[in-house]
């Protein structure tokens, strides 16, 4: 894990506990055209220097991921705390 960019000497959040702040567009298979086209524009965004800057002071680290990385990262988040919900023995509100 790297440390945070506006803070060399700290290590970021993630470096040390199993958390991220995601933001993403989930949303029904039919919609596909309409969320590639807004993640194109989200990407376009993402690579404006001011934007990068703006983001980097509030200490976030951006990062675009193709679907299908995405769809694996949910997997995978998913069973990770699956897996600790079920060894704590947390009840599942409905």
């Amino acid at each position: 894990m790297s440390p945070v960019a506006v803070a060399p000497m700290v290590l970021a959040v993630n470096a040390t506990l199993p958390v991220s702040d995601l933001a993403d567009f989930i949303a029904h298979a039919r919609t596909r055209p309409v969320l590639l086209r807004l993640r194109g524009a989200v990407d376009g965004a993402l690579k404006q220097p001011a934007l990068l800057e703006r983001l980097t002071a509030l200490g976030a680290e951006p990062l675009s991921l193709t679907p299908a990385a995405f769809d694996d990262y949910v997997q995978k988040d998913a069973a990770y705390w699956g897996e600790i919900v079920r060894r704590l023995g947390l009840p599942l509100d409905n």
